[in-house]
């Protein structure tokens, strides 16, 4: 800059909107939108479309003042003129602007995973001091914009101003509108039709996974059940009928699954402090019940038909007894109890003249100045109820009078949005710039959808972005047997349904608040060992019965523990040919054999393909899709089609993949560079290893490492190594998806019960008891393993042992039952599958049996019968009970 001023830039600020959109994806992915065939404007339509969204943010008020862009050409480069700009509007009709809502919406996608992987984890919110985890929380309201002339659409408003109706919806989570769609000034705020459209919009914003969990907070003191019924069918694709209401007032939400009562309920313990005036029944008579809402708010439930004016406070009911206590009143009916309307009442406890806020089929009227500030905050803690669909929990929270948007007026402000401790000032979404007089001018000849665009591109550009950032790891490398390295993901290990279970310790390493989950009625298992990382035992969550055994401790995060191996192709145990262009094999019948080498891709579709020992490098992938693939003294190395260049950062290089009832047993080296890898995949390779569907497993023999790749298992597929060294892991689909992680211990072992007590009866009688958990480890990394437990017993006695003192074997009878729990790639038989197969222990019985490939574990909890002779002494017998595996 010269020392005149020249040079100098007025709005600095614009440089890193523009730069957020560009590094974000926005412009590019806006560029694609609209794009024509044959259609080579000389300004970009998508660079247009960002310039004047950073334009308004810059205090644009009108498509004229786009000039200002013009003013910083040194730092914006050429932009577009106002006609340009004009021209571009004008092009983007309801195609566009569907494929630009799709844009917004990849984008979107793009960065809230950006959120998720950071390691405090997506912007959560907190209500009333309640947090809400997991939950997305949705503004929705309505803001009136004067017009100074005629615009189009421009009409009288129920406030007796002249102008338009922006409904607007937010992401309270982030701060930044998800949608906001223009109309005419005499649309109402509590239209049905048209909350129900807002809201839609807003969640096709979403991605799916922030989609489970929906809490819309929404002004809706004059709203008709129309309103509700639409926002329960609410959501692309998760089209359901509303339920009915549950009692409002109690937060009883009519779902038929416990965890969708959960928040409703965590509100009703953590902020409603219970009854406290005139408890009533659970069908609402007389006055109904009142609760004590937080800071001083009075709500109750009253049964009556409305229809006498309360002569304190002109209210239309019947016998109103809070007259004079409270500065507003707001009026909400719900259900049909025997012909009267259950309505709640919210009230503020304190002093000042009664007067209303809302009459019967008019909207809000108000006289003088507006509420008082604060009024509203602490009402919204009020009429909490849950609307459940098939798919997605949405909870609509009606607030008294308003809701978090910010609107037109100095003395409003948001309500139920409270910043969390230690937010920085200014935590809450400012309003758009066009919201005040005057603001349309240059926009009113537009359609509506592209009269808010611009609006929608502004806020979402003012919403900054911080990437993902590592946490540094503790010193000493991952002894676990399972090791996720991943140091900021969310659900990092992921159990949705399925199974994890580890011979030793789990470790996982995310700093992630939610750094693992486990839902669905599963365990994930360290037996005989620990599971940790730094973010435990917070971050590791549960819900739908899930659970870990032991429970998560918090521990220090552990560096890759080969990080110093070497890779391929310096590797010694690398192949050296063929040389490229590399050879693929595609096996679909019959019985192959390959030798090791460098290969494009392998993929078996039908019969056996065998590998001899050594390694074998992939480029773009194996798929092991019905076929078998077996192999002894082997690793495969998955790479990259760059190879032998090795893959740049988190490049998406050959993935393992085995699915539609594909087998693969592996044994891994035992000598070499690679001695007990059975998959290694380069440290920047980012795809994973993946078994896929019942009767489909991988049999690895060795240990996986995959420093930047995902392990997973789904709909019945299991996996099993003897150690996992992997970015994340994932069991989804079906309550059968394992993976097994059991060392080599080079034996097998059983473990038994201790002494058990079988009960007392008297002679000629019988008595059935369980004895206790049997576990067979099989660690001694067989490719092909197979073993049989047998059991046997001894005559069971008391005193001397004489025949009257003595219950013989052939009066014990035994029956295994089922498999309590199987873990690895192996079929188990029970000798004796329930009690009417149960045999006579006069002579050793089969207990259990295995065949299968690789390390597992089987247990089972089988149970004794003792027939008692008619002439058996009184006494304590006691007998032996022997179990052994061969």
């Amino acid at each position: 800059m010269s020392a005149d001023g020249r040079g100098q830039v007025g709005h600095v600020g614009g440089v890193h909107l523009r730069l957020l959109a560009e590094r974000t994806g926005l412009t590019a992915a806006l560029s694609g939108a609209l794009a024509r065939r044959g259609f080579h404007p000389l300004h970009d339509r998508g660079q247009v479309l960002v310039d004047l969204a950073v334009a308004i943010t810059l205090g644009a008020v009108c498509i004229r003042d786009v000039r200002l862009l013009e003013h910083q050409r040194p730092v914006f480069g050429p932009t577009a003129s106002f006609p340009t700009v004009w021209r571009a509007l004008r092009e983007t009709d309801g195609l566009a602007l569907r494929r630009i809502e799709r844009a917004r919406a990849t984008v979107r996608r793009h960065v809230y995973a950006l959120l998720r992987d950071r390691p405090e984890g997506f912007p959560e919110v907190e209500i009333d001091g309640v947090p809400l985890r997991g939950w997305t929380v949705i503004d929705s309201d309505g803001t009136l914009i004067n017009a100074p002339s005629d615009k189009q659409g421009a009409r009288g408003t129920y406030k007796g101003t002249f102008g338009h109706h922006v409904f607007v919806a937010t992401c309270d989570n982030t701060g930044e509108q998800l949608a906001a769609v223009l109309h005419e000034g005499g649309v109402s705020a509590n239209d049905a039709a048209v909350n129900i459209d807002i809201l839609t919009r807003a969640v096709t914003q979403l991605p799916w996974w922030r989609r489970q969990k929906i809490l819309f907070r929404v002004d809706g003191a004059g709203s008709r059940k129309g309103r509700w019924c639409g926002v329960g069918r609410a959501g692309p694709g998760r089209q359901a009928s509303a339920e009915p209401w549950g009692e409002a007032l109690r937060c009883a939400a009519p779902g038929r699954e416990c965890g969708r009562t959960r928040m409703c309920s965590d509100l009703r313990r953590k902020v409603w402090r219970g009854e406290t005036h005139r408890p009533c029944g659970a069908e609402p008579t007389g006055c109904g019940g009142e609760l004590t809402g937080p800071c001083g708010v009075r709500c109750a439930a009253v049964r009556s038909r409305l229809s006498v004016r309360c002569a304190g406070c002109g209210m239309r009911d019947a016998g109103c007894a809070w007259c004079g206590a409270h500065r507003m009143r707001v009026d909400l009916r719900w259900r049909e109890f025997g012909g009267a309307k259950l309505t709640a009442r919210a009230g503020r406890n304190s002093p000042g003249p009664a007067r209303p806020v809302l009459r019967p089929g008019r909207g809000p009227t108000r006289r003088g100045r507006s509420i008082r500030p604060g009024t509203a905050d602490q009402l919204s803690a009020f009429g909490t109820f849950c609307t459940v669909l098939r798919m997605v929990h949405v909870t609509a929270k009606v607030t008294a009078g308003r809701s978090g948007i910010g609107r037109a007026g100095a003395d409003r402000r948001s309500c139920g949005n409270r910043e969390p401790a230690g937010a920085a000032p200014g935590h809450r979404p400012v309003r758009p710039a066009a919201s005040d007089r005057g603001r349309t001018r240059g926009l009113g000849r537009l359609a509506s959808g592209v009269q808010t665009l611009v609006v929608v591109l502004a806020w979402t550009l003012t919403w900054m972005v911080a990437g993902p950032s590592g946490a540094a790891r503790a010193a000493s490398p991952c002894a676990a047997s399972l090791c996720v390295l991943n140091a900021s993901a969310a659900d990092a290990l992921y159990v949705h349904p399925g199974s994890i279970h580890v011979t030793g310790d789990i470790l996982v390493n995310s700093t992630n608040s939610q750094a693992a989950l486990v839902s669905g009625a599963t365990t994930v298992t360290a037996a005989g060992g620990t599971i940790g990382g730094p973010a435990a035992p917070a971050g590791f969550a549960t819900s739908g019965g899930g659970s870990y055994s032991p429970a998560p401790t918090n521990q220090a995060a552990g560096t890759d523990p080969y990080a110093a191996l070497a890779q391929c192709p310096a590797a010694s145990a690398c192949p050296t040919t063929p040389a490229a262009p590399y050879p693929a094999v595609n096996h679909i019948s019959g019985n192959q054999t390959i030798s090791p080498g460098v290969y494009t891709s392998i993929t078996n579709l039908n019969g056996t393909l065998t590998l001899n020992p050594g390694t074998y490098v992939v480029t773009t992938g194996i798929t092991i899709s019905g076929g078998k693939l077996n192999g002894t003294g082997v690793t495969i190395y998955l790479a990259c089609p760059t190879y032998p260049t090795a893959c740049g950062p988190l490049t998406l290089g050959a993935a393992f993949t085995d699915q539609s009832g594909g087998k693969t047993t592996l044994s891994a080296p035992t000598t070499g560079a690679f001695a007990g890898f059975s998959i290694i995949a380069d440290r920047n390779n980012t795809a994973g290893v993946s078994v896929s569907g019942n009767g489909t497993w991988i049999t690895g023999g060795g240990t996986v490492y995959t420093a930047a790749g995902k392990l997973s298992a789904s709909s019945g597929g299991k996996a099993s190594f003897t150690r996992a060294v992997v970015d994340s892991i994932e069991t989804s689909g079906s309550n059968s998806s394992q993976i097994s992680v059991i060392p080599n211990t080079g034996t097998m072992s059983i473990s038994l019960p201790t002494a058990a007590s079988l009960g007392a009866a008297a002679p000629g009688g019988t008595i059935s008891a369980a004895l206790g958990q049997v576990t067979v480890s099989d660690g001694r990394g067989l490719a092909t393993s197979t073993w049989t437990a047998t059991v046997a017993a001894t005559n069971f006695t008391t005193g001397a042992g004489t025949p009257a003192q003595t219950i013989t074997t052939a009066n014990v009878s035994y029956w295994s039952g089922p498999a309590t729990s199987t873990n690895g790639t192996v079929t188990v038989t029970p000798g004796q599958s329930d009690a009417s197969a149960k045999q006579a222990l006069n002579s050793s019985r089969s207990a259990f049996s295995s065949t299968g490939n690789g390390n597992s574990t089987t247990s089972w909890t089988p149970a004794l019968v003792v027939t008692i002779p008619a002439g058996a002494a009184a006494g304590t017998y006691t007998g032996t009970i022997t179990h052994s595996v061969a």
